[in-house]
């Protein structure tokens, strides 16, 4: 384009311009004013060129890259099924805190809540150790349902005794699923009945990909006396039973003696279940430029044609 315009030639035209050989004399008085509009061409024509190069370069779409953002690891799925005991002698109060007695199952509640909040695997369910047992929650990943389902569990709400392998075995037919499987527990061990023991029935929910681990609570001697009325004769905590329990689960068994052990036992679990996933690929922003020649090529065009329109039509 800028050498056609500076060549000698005129663009091709059909009609053949008539000309004079000798111009008439007035026409000699406009040299001057036609040397100062060949000057305003000239720089019209390199504005014009400048314009045309910026915007071929913004067609280009011309982008900055940002610097790489990588995503954090994330944890594998973990489904969590909270298993918990709700037999008469879960009203006992073996335990202080703030100078206060609390029942066994008031202090798994209480920390269960704290748990679950916190919790970074993927779904949590809640099944309740009685007799019979009772799905008292299916696997969501909504925690503040599954925090307002284990507000709402009360002594006794499955029964006064528990059958732990009937409620091991209603963990293995509703809770099946292709991602890691994590039973937890909660229970004195207390008040047994059932036709199948619970180290069989944890034994074969390990077969099944599920791993378990016990929290053992109440004390394992004592005279605790439930403020309830009529009272509750002193049960202790049958710590031999979990502990088999949870050795045929492949799991772990914490006795909980003070409210510091319940936060330390459910940490313990969870790390050791909380195997990260390789860290995505590192993705980087693209901030485009384009607009920026853009914007200078047209108002280097509107500077071309503003300063002197009449030498294009004449060109033309």
């Amino acid at each position: 384009w800028l050498y056609q315009c500076r060549s000698a030639d005129n663009w091709p035209s059909l009609i053949t311009s008539i000309s004079l050989r000798y111009p008439p004399l007035e026409h000699l008085s406009h040299l001057e004013t036609q040397t100062v509009n060949a000057r305003r061409s000239a720089r019209g024509y390199r504005l014009t060129a400048a314009a045309l190069v910026l915007l071929l370069l913004a067609m280009a779409q011309p982008v900055q890259l940002t610097t790489p953002i990588t995503a954090e690891a994330e944890s594998e799925p973990v489904d969590l099924i909270l298993v918990v005991g709700t037999a008469i002698s879960m009203r006992l109060r073996d335990y202080q805190i703030a100078g206060q007695s609390i029942d066994r199952l008031g202090m798994a509640k209480r920390f269960l809540d704290d748990f679950v909040r916190d919790y970074q695997g993927h779904r949590v369910g809640l099944v309740l150790l009685g007799n019979p047992p009772m799905l008292w929650l299916p696997l969501t990943d909504d925690k503040q349902v599954v925090r307002n389902a284990i507000s709402r569990i009360e002594p006794v709400l499955a029964g006064r005794l528990t059958d732990p392998g009937a409620t091991l075995e209603l963990v293995a037919a509703q809770f099946a699923s292709e991602d890691e499987k994590v039973v937890v527990m909660v229970s004195d061990g207390g008040l047994q009945v059932g036709d199948i023991s619970p180290t069989e029935a944890t034994a074969r929910l390990r077969k099944r990909g599920f791993t378990t681990y016990v929290i053992g609570l109440g004390a394992t001697r004592g005279t605790a006396i439930s403020t309830e009325r009529g009272g509750l004769l002193f049960s202790p905590a049958d710590l031999d039973m979990l502990q088999q329990v949870a050795k045929a689960g492949g799991g772990e068994m914490f006795h909980i003696h003070a409210a510091e052990d319940f936060n330390t036992a459910l940490e313990a679990i969870e790390t050791l279940h909380r195997r990260p996933l390789p860290p995505k690929r590192a993705e980087r922003l693209h901030i485009s430029w384009y607009p920026l020649p853009l914007g200078l090529g047209m108002l280097m065009l509107i500077l071309a044609f503003a300063g002197n329109p009449a030498a294009y039509r004449e060109k033309r």
